[in-house]
């Protein structure tokens, strides 16, 4: 019956917690009366606790009571500056995210339809470029012998020999092996990029298994961009990697940065987009518990609400997850369950990760970047602590995590989230505990900066983060810069 209940939950994109499947393990007519109440609802929750359980069996759909917080003067009260100001009203639109829309499952069928829909719109992208215009599918390019030919599909391989690299691409019509010259291949596709090549299937090969000779590799790629301006003078904070609840959060440098928020200097600050990871978590890596000054989730998220309210009111708070927040682990991630919502009040915008958001007609992409992990693994020149080379390649390849069965655990869904449609005009990242901001081909790039000094982890690893920086951008003329509250 367990077995069962976790199959069902998995294909609703339920998560349950090890303590709730023991609490309703107990009975086998509590895990019939779970089934068949979950059935029941519209959206399902990403993650199954015990306090979403209980009132189940009792009968109601309800959610249960959260516990009460403790550790409330851990919060330092920041009296507010009185500003004049012409504040703007929030103008802010979700373009694309997965938050409820989310209908994964852990079947073959729903791998396969994320990569078909991955493929056959970034094949619409590079079917554009000028030198694959008379582009043709895999199974009939091969058929081809000895002309010109060009090819897009998804790359299931790249092996390196003495001359240069073999790069195996496949769509829906067939598989090609492409040989590249060291000279001709200057940069390696990733695994599960999808690509185009030029190239050339010589005579010579006839009655062997096709192998084209490739002349040039085409990646989806951005045009140049001009960034839209805001008509109003508002500004955006950044920041990300809040990590509340571990012991060796910055509470002083939060407070710094309150008090600027409260000053005449931040006045056009309108909004702030926290970029993940907001609190520590629970059970995430080993030994956590003795990193931890809250043990606790909610009183984690509740923590992180008291902080939330001392921003002043004018401002506009978007939250998305990262890998160390209460949702699920895979990406798309869906934005938090309304048990962590209503902790907070105020404006208070919640949003998945990745979210595509518009504000004051200013297009931010804005993702946790757990995807970065895989490309400091697979990419020269990318790390922890300048991560801006992982960024520019995902605009480049136009997905933010491209590869399947690395680092990044990626949800099937019928659509692939992680898909860049729209070119924005900032593109924000957190994860490594790094502030980068930087630009490629007109679209602002930005790392945000952790409020966690020094981890054990970090420190084992001879890491050294750079914490308590916030990023600003002026949405009506494209300026950003940086401020620094920690020393």
């Amino acid at each position: 019956m367990k077995d069962a209940l976790i199959e069902f939950l998995s294909e609703k994109g339920v998560l349950i917690t090890p303590e709730a499947l023991d609490y309703v393990e107990k009975d086998v007519g509590d895990i019939n009366k779970l089934r068949s109440a979950l059935s029941s609802m519209e959206e399902f929750p990403h993650i199954l606790g015990i306090e979403r359980i209980r009132p189940i069996l009792e009968g109601e759909i309800a959610e249960a009571p959260l516990p009460k917080p403790s550790g409330e003067d851990n919060f330092i009260k920041v009296p507010e500056i009185p500003v004049k100001a012409d504040v703007a009203r929030p103008d802010i639109n979700i373009i694309r995210d997965v938050t409820g829309k989310s209908r994964s499952t852990a079947k073959v069928e729903s791998f396969l339809s994320t990569f078909k829909d991955r493929y056959s719109r970034l094949y619409r992208v590079l079917r554009a470029k000028p030198h694959l215009k008379y582009v043709r599918r895999i199974g009939e390019a091969v058929k081809k012998r000895g002309e010109e030919i060009s090819v897009i599909g998804m790359v299931r391989d790249v092996k390196e020999t003495g001359k240069g690299f073999i790069v195996s691409l496949e769509d829906p019509s067939g598989s090609v092996e492409v040989f590249f010259s060291k000279e001709t291949l200057r940069e390696k596709p990733l695994l599960d990029e999808v690509v185009g090549v030029f190239g050339r299937i010589p005579l010579s090969d006839r009655g062997k298994k096709p192998r084209m000779f490739g002349k040039r590799i085409v990646w989806p790629d951005i045009q140049p961009h001009k960034m839209s301006l805001s008509k109003e003078k508002v500004s955006v904070a950044f920041i990300s990697d809040l990590h509340v609840g571990s012991e060796t959060f910055l509470k002083d440098a939060w407070d710094s940065f309150i008090r600027w928020l409260r000053s005449p200097e931040a006045r056009d600050i309108s909004y702030i987009i926290m970029a993940g990871d907001v609190v520590d978590g629970i059970g995430i890596y080993p030994d956590q518990e003795e990193e931890l000054e809250i043990s606790d989730i909610y009183e984690q998220y509740t923590m992180l609400a008291k902080m939330v309210e001392e921003i002043p009111d004018r401002i506009s708070v978007i939250m998305i997850p990262g890998n160390h927040d209460f949702v699920r682990p895979a990406e798309p991630q869906p934005a938090f369950d309304d048990d962590i919502k209503k902790l907070f009040s105020g404006e208070v915008l919640f949003a998945g990760s990745p979210s595509l958001i518009e504000i004051h007609g200013v297009k931010i992409l804005a993702y946790h970047g757990t995807s970065i992990n895989d490309f400091i693994n697979v990419l020269p020149g990318v790390s922890y602590e300048d991560p801006s080379l992982a960024l520019i390649r995902m605009l480049k390849s136009r997905i933010l995590a491209p590869i399947y069965g690395g680092k990044t655990p990626l949800a099937p869904e019928k659509e692939d989230y992680m898909v860049i449609d729209e070119v924005p005009d900032i593109f924000v990242t957190g994860h490594v505990h790094s502030f980068v901001k930087s630009n490629y081909r007109g679209v602002k790039i930005i790392n945000a900066s952790t409020w966690q000094s020094q981890t054990k982890y970090q420190k084992m690893n001879n890491f050294k983060p750079d914490p308590g920086v916030v990023a600003i951008a002026e949405l009506d003329t494209g300026r950003i810069y940086e401020k620094r509250f920690h020393t």
